[in-house]
């Protein structure tokens, strides 16, 4: 029977490395930003801090306690307009509405403590695969062509 290969969990952490710049996956300007699974088999890459708050790249998986907050400041801000509203009127009121803030915005500071989660796209999720398996593959090459003779380096005859 052939070996599966592992199945890739799609949770990447944001970190900085100190010493050393990489290209980036995406547009391969260099970089020192990169992201990497705490789950085997292990994968990482460069990645621009632009790219991760970008959600056509990743989205932000937040904790239990930072989903908490977040909807505990949205409730706020709605309470907070509420309270505007009965002061100030209906006529006041909707003429000019603030508009609502994004409380899962990802724009807000990224952290690179290893704090910070992210999800891959479908399509960017399927380039890491691809990759991996293509690392597979070569490896795998290599080991066969091990196996057979060299090719004569001299002259017959």
């Amino acid at each position: 029977m052939a070996k599966r290969a592992p199945e890739f969990v799609n949770e990447y952490i944001f970190r900085m490395a100190s010493d050393k710049e990489g290209p980036c996956f995406v547009c391969y300007k260099p970089t020192n930003y990169f992201l990497h699974t705490s789950k085997e088999p292990r994968d990482w890459f460069y990645v621009c801090k632009n790219h991760i708050t970008d959600k056509s790249f990743c989205t932000r998986i937040y904790s239990e306690e930072e989903t908490q907050s977040r909807i505990n400041a949205e409730i706020n801000w709605e309470k907070e307009r509420e309270e505007a509203r009965k002061k100030a009127g209906l006529l006041k009121f909707f003429d000019k509405q603030p508009e609502k803030p994004d409380f899962f915005a990802q724009n807000d500071g990224l952290p690179t403590n290893g704090t910070v989660k992210v999800q891959l796209q479908k399509q960017f999720m399927y380039l890491r695969v691809q990759t991996h398996k293509n690392r597979a593959d070569n490896k795998r090459a290599k080991d066969v062509m091990k196996q057979f003779p060299s090719a004569p380096r001299n002259r017959i005859g």
